[in-house]
């Protein structure tokens, strides 16, 4: 399915569709007006469920967007490549700073009329020599800058992300979810796309998601038409999965349910308020976390639950058995 993401959203629907063309007047000038935009035929406007994924997205950008199904195996192969070049990358970095360091501290001491392998008596050099000199070592200067922030814009990006990718990388996308059997992949238009919002024109879009294509790992469909948004990838996952139950608060739901069906919603509230003071005492045996773990006051807030319930004529083997024991007690 792929997205193009203008001030109007739009979803593409189907595998190897054909040319996204924005329809244009017939009027030598085509309207710039999103609003007068047509959807191209295999193309369909996104759904209400979508917006609030599509609302995440910048609106300067085409996107694709698809499920990757292949293996986790080949996902986990096609990732360590990077993750070794980019190892590869830093190590060699780190080896040219151990070695330039030394040198650029002695060039600056030079500047300063510190004795230096590298001061240079100007009075005594030929002008060909202080040439050559100034050449040298603005080379150096200027092959150690291509070094660091170009090459080094790798490792950089891998691990961080740039401003482009909204500060999430290969690595954040890795850790964050793991290597999956389903996972959605996510795509960005790069340059080539910007004149799409500024003037409507063809775009080529049905390529990028022909089979042949998208039988891809995510990874592998980095080319020089689309790059990875992995801030967008996690986000869709977020959105995607339903929120977890935390184990507390299903102890919690359960033990209010046995409780109100047997008509005493009032017991529920004063457990809660028993279990908040015994876990607010600061003494040994008692953790911070919010769980009664001492013998002596899990018995006491045990006892004083059997006489609120006994009092309402329930008996408290009942509700434990209801709810799976004693553990399941929400605090214990």
């Amino acid at each position: 399915m792929a997205k193009k993401t203008a001030p109007k959203q739009k979803t593409g629907g189907g595998g190897g569709g054909g040319t996204n063309k924005p329809s244009s007047s017939s009027t030598a000038q085509p309207s710039t007006d999103p609003s007068s935009w047509a959807l191209p035929d295999s193309f369909t406007p996104a759904g209400a469920s979508l917006q609030p994924f599509l609302s995440t997205l910048p609106h300067d950008h085409v996107f694709l967007t698809h499920l990757d199904h292949t293996p986790t195996e080949l996902k986990r192969r096609v990732f360590l490549v990077p993750c070794l070049l980019n190892l590869a990358i830093i190590a060699g970095l780190c080896v040219r700073i151990y070695y330039a360091v030394p040198t650029y501290i002695q060039q600056i001491s030079a500047i300063f009329g510190y004795e230096s392998p590298y001061k240079v008596d100007v009075q005594q050099a030929s002008t060909t020599s202080l040439i050559g000199t100034v050449a040298d070592r603005t080379l150096l200067l200027f092959i150690d800058y291509a070094l660091f922030s170009l090459l080094g814009s790798w490792p950089r990006e891998f691990y961080f992300g740039s401003a482009a990718s909204r500060f999430a990388g290969p690595v954040e996308w890795r850790q964050e979810l793991g290597f999956r059997d389903t996972e959605v992949i996510v795509r960005r238009g790069r340059k080539w796309d910007a004149p799409l919002f500024v003037q409507p024109q063809s775009g080529e879009t049905g390529p990028a998601m022909t089979p042949s294509k998208l039988s891809k790992t995510g990874y592998l469909l980095l080319d020089k038409d689309y790059d990875l948004d992995f801030r967008a990838i996690l986000d869709a996952h977020r959105l995607a999965e339903p929120p977890q139950e935390e184990a507390g608060d299903a102890k919690v739901e359960r033990f209010r349910r046995a409780l109100v069906r047997r008509k005493c919603r009032d017991v529920f509230y004063r457990w809660i308020e028993i279990v908040q003071f015994e876990t607010n005492q600061r003494r040994q045996g008692i953790d911070e976390s919010g769980v009664i773990v001492g013998e002596q006051q899990q018995h006491r807030a045990l006892a004083e639950l059997k006489t609120l319930l006994e009092a309402k004529g329930i008996a408290l083997d009942s509700v434990l058995d209801d709810i799976g024991g004693v553990q399941e007690l929400p605090g214990f």
